[in-house]
């Protein structure tokens, strides 16, 4: 399971960005949203460069910029940390993008099942879960979570609660439902993306048995 290598890891959250525009170039991915819904999600609207692109590193690097240029865009590529080609970068002086550094975490669905507690709390509210063949959300009166199956991989992503509310196990209750549902759906791996500055997500990960498997990186041209 967690031998599987960053490119493919990433493609499973595709399937996350239903709106998402995807065009190869080479092992690269160019992912743009024509019409994002809400924030301008860089995960959805920046090039993952892992793997070879198929020609020259000039000529990709010109693609890529001329791609989001010329949809009117800034010029964001997606790595693994101290790749090649994040190096490769840096020694452009293509900068990082303050505060985006993420780690991506990889575990067993049924070992996190397994660990999920039930939430301390007597006045926990009861969770909405509205289901579909590969997307699921979670909602609660103040907080969310959703999660995409793709080929028994559950990405859980935009899990977020109120601030004045956390710290309560509210976060927990939600991931406990997604993973139920995926689960449920024959899902035998869970993983996500989480900001390297979020140490309460981090700590609530880990103790669901969730472990690194590749960090990433996005940098611009553009200050």
């Amino acid at each position: 399971m967690h031998a599987a290598d960053a490119r493919a890891v990433e493609a499973h959250s595709f399937v996350a960005f239903p709106d998402m525009v995807a065009t190869g170039l080479g092992d690269w991915v160019l992912r743009w949203e024509p019409q994002p819904w809400g924030r301008l999600r860089r995960r959805a609207n920046s090039a993952l460069a892992i793997g070879d692109p198929g020609m020259p590193i000039d000529t990709a690097l010109d693609r890529v910029v001329d791609f989001y240029r010329s949809r009117q865009r800034r010029v964001i590529v997606q790595v693994v940390a101290d790749s090649p080609i994040h190096r490769d970068l840096l020694g452009r002086e293509w900068t990082p993008i303050r505060g985006a550094d993420s780690q991506v975490l990889v575990g067993s669905i049924a070992t996190a099942v397994a660990r999920c507690a039930q939430v301390p709390s007597d006045h926990a509210p009861e969770p909405v879960v509205t289901g579909a063949a590969d997307h699921v959300v979670v909602t609660l009166p103040v907080g969310s979570g959703a999660g995409a199956l793709d080929d028994g991989w559950l990405y859980l992503h935009g899990l977020q609660v109120d601030p004045e509310h956390r710290r309560a196990g509210l976060a927990h209750l939600i991931v406990r439902e997604m993973l139920r549902w995926g689960a449920g759906r024959g899902a035998e791996t869970v993983w996500l993306h989480v900001e390297t500055g979020n140490r309460p997500a981090l700590r609530l990960y880990e103790r669901l048995g969730l472990v690194p498997h590749h960090a990433l990186r996005y940098l611009s041209p553009d200050a």
